[in-house]
């Protein structure tokens, strides 16, 4: 698979002077076709690794698939199977907030229980500021 320079940018998630100077310090290597490289994924991906959502999968590239070149009837399969990951994706992040909502009140609560503990622990040492004396100390006095 050959990228142009732009292609190779929104690949690695780079810009496209950052591609130029790579290209022009030789730590990029590609061909020259008329006025636009052709730079290599496997040389490409050595230099940097591809772009990646906040989830780990890759970034679109602009290019359509290759399955779709081949059999156009498979883009319907494709749309579908893409709606089905993004509501998978807004349901996950439903129960993220979920989860993280009741990781808060579970904290909360916890910090409640403390403090009540610790109110409880209060009445029921002796607050007294003057030591308590023994048998034989009251009686001499």
């Amino acid at each position: 698979m050959k990228f142009t320079a732009g292609q190779a940018a929104k690949a690695v998630g780079k810009s496209m002077p950052t591609i130029s100077k790579a290209l022009k310090t030789g730590r990029l290597s590609a061909k020259k076709v008329g006025n636009r490289y052709e730079i290599d994924a496997s040389e490409l991906f050595r230099v940097w690794p591809k772009a990646t959502d906040s989830e780990g999968l890759p970034l679109d590239t602009g290019k359509p698939s290759s399955l779709s070149l081949v059999n156009p009837k498979i883009n319907y399969e494709i749309k579908a199977l893409q709606d089905a990951l993004n509501a998978e994706r807004k349901l996950n992040s439903e129960k993220d907030g979920r989860i993280a909502d009741l990781t808060q009140r579970a904290e909360r609560a916890e910090q409640k229980e403390d403090a009540a503990q610790a109110q409880l622990v209060g009445l029921l040492t002796d607050q007294r500021d003057t030591p308590r004396k023994g048998f034989w100390g009251r009686l001499k006095g």
